[in-house]
């Protein structure tokens, strides 16, 4: 009996030791609620700056800080720009399928030769998209 008592706590103590930790709260959203997370090797275009990116083989991301102006050529497709509160994005998309998020207060113009894009507009934010393949949001 003694044997089996020490060997249910050797139990529970295993149990208790692999409790996993405690949740973590989330941290809270920046002002404006828009959380930005640039995707990994994306070029980023300092704040204040003016950057003109080409992407001929598709498949890449821009991020354009606060203030910045950015001109972004994708003919691949499948390009990724993120516009910052304050900055102007021009985005050519001749392959389809990009997405361009736009923050408060930035300005952004979206040309999407292949179709399947799409462009997130903060309220606040200026979006303008010309859409010639169709199936464009």
């Amino acid at each position: 009996m003694t044997r089996l008592v020490c060997l249910a706590c050797l139990l529970v103590a295993g149990c208790v030791s692999n409790a996993p930790p405690p949740r973590q709260p989330m941290a809270a959203p920046p002002p404006g609620g828009v959380a930005y997370a640039p995707a990994p090797g994306a070029q980023i275009c300092r704040e204040g700056s003016t950057c003109s990116w080409e992407c001929p083989q598709g498949n890449c991301a821009f991020v354009c800080e606060q203030g910045a102006t950015c001109n972004v050529e994708c003919d691949g497709g499948n390009c990724s720009l993120e516009c910052h509160p304050g900055a102007t994005c021009n985005d050519e998309c001749d392959g389809g399928n990009c997405h361009t998020l736009c923050a408060a207060s930035a300005t952004c113009n979206l040309e999407c030769d292949g179709g399947r894009c799409e462009q997130a507009c903060d309220r606040g934010s200026t979006c303008n998209v010309e859409c010639d393949g169709g199936n464009c949001y």
